[in-house]
């Protein structure tokens, strides 16, 4: 055998064993367009795509939240993974981040994936608009203050 097979045999297999033992499904979560002061929550699904119980340990970037944030899976065992935009998150665009680490019970947890996050709270107006019956069946408008 040639060194540089034996050099290559020996970098190419662990790089095999790293494929991810945890699936989210979708990749990605859209929360949409939501006015100042309203929350929405998300949720997908976690998968145990191994042979072996499996710790995930998920973090959510700031402002948005996850739970459960750690659970420990059966072999093939799916979970629903809430992910919650809370109604204090200030006016603004979000790209963000859910990270998803796993580990075989009694080993390092590593990196396993990550779900997108994707958000836009925009102000709103501190007036609305209301439709009224003058009395002669003619609808006018009025402008009240919240």
């Amino acid at each position: 055998m040639k060194p540089w097979s034996l050099l290559a045999f020996v970098l190419l297999i662990p790089a095999a064993s790293f494929a991810a033992d945890l699936a989210a499904t979708p990749s990605s979560l859209a929360f949409g367009n939501l006015g100042q002061g309203q929350g929405k929550t998300l949720t997908f699904t976690l998968k145990n795509t191994t042979g072996h119980k499996m710790r995930a340990e998920l973090t959510a970037e700031a402002p948005f939240t996850v739970s459960p944030a750690e659970s420990t899976m059966s072999e093939g065992q799916q979970i629903t993974v809430s992910v919650t935009l809370p109604s204090t998150a200030a006016v603004g665009n979000y790209n963000k981040k859910i990270k998803i680490k796993g580990s075989r019970l009694g080993l390092f947890p590593r990196d396993q994936g990550e779900v997108s996050l994707s958000a836009a709270v925009v102000s709103t107006p501190d007036f609305q608009i209301e439709a009224k019956d003058n009395g002669n069946g003619l609808i006018g408008s009025g402008v009240t203050r919240a």
